[in-house]
């Protein structure tokens, strides 16, 4: 099923915050090689996974449901049930809440 493979391949970033949090634990230099390298990973591939594989799994349900390709991502949510539409809604809430909190230590870690 492709949803549940797309759902799979959102949390490969999961491994990098692990790894994160074990170099903080292990109190390594936050400025370091090492943290910075997992760091920079960690927010790429989040952006491009979680952000960018929500966009693939919804041009996936457009083909499915043999909807117009030109079809708008806003104009979506009508054909789909509204608790589907609702519990996305949330999960790219936390998706969003969680990417600006670690782009918020951005700075403190690439800065001078």
């Amino acid at each position: 099923d492709y949803l549940t493979c797309g759902l799979l391949v959102m949390n490969i970033t999961t491994p990098l915050q692990i790894v994160r949090w074990q170099l903080g634990q292990l109190r390594f230099d936050r400025r370091g090689a090492a943290y910075r390298t997992c760091l920079g990973l960690f927010v790429a591939l989040f952006a491009l996974v979680r952000f960018g594989g929500f966009l693939a799994l919804l041009r996936a349900f457009v083909r499915l449901a043999g909807l117009p390709a030109a079809t708008m991502l806003w104009d979506i949510p009508r054909f789909i049930p509204w608790h589907c539409t609702l519990g996305s809604a949330i999960f790219q809430g936390l998706n969003i809440y969680w990417f600006a909190l670690h782009c918020r230590s951005l700075p403190t870690v690439f800065g001078r």
